[in-house]
């Protein structure tokens, strides 16, 4: 999973410049922005990290992930945290 961590938070850390007040999607949604970082990542490695962290938070370098669900969908929050 180290590898396909890897891709997800490139990834992330692209979302978080492009969208200064957070990101947020679904499984789908980062699997498909992760394109422009690698092809390797697939729905059920971010299911994965979904099921760990479910109803929590994950803060990694200076980011923070936040896995919630809204309806019947699993839905991640990523957000710049603040460096001042």
């Amino acid at each position: 999973m180290d590898k396909k961590f890897d891709i997800i938070l490139k990834t992330a850390k692209q979302l978080a410049t492009e969208n200064p007040q957070g990101w947020v999607g679904d499984n789908c949604d980062l699997v498909a922005a992760s394109g422009s970082v690698s092809q390797a990542l697939t729905t059920g490695d971010v299911r994965d990290l979904q099921v760990a962290y479910a109803n929590a938070t994950l803060h990694v370098e200076d980011l923070t992930f936040t896995f919630y669900r809204e309806g019947r969908d699993n839905m991640i929050m990523i957000t710049q945290t603040d460096k001042n």
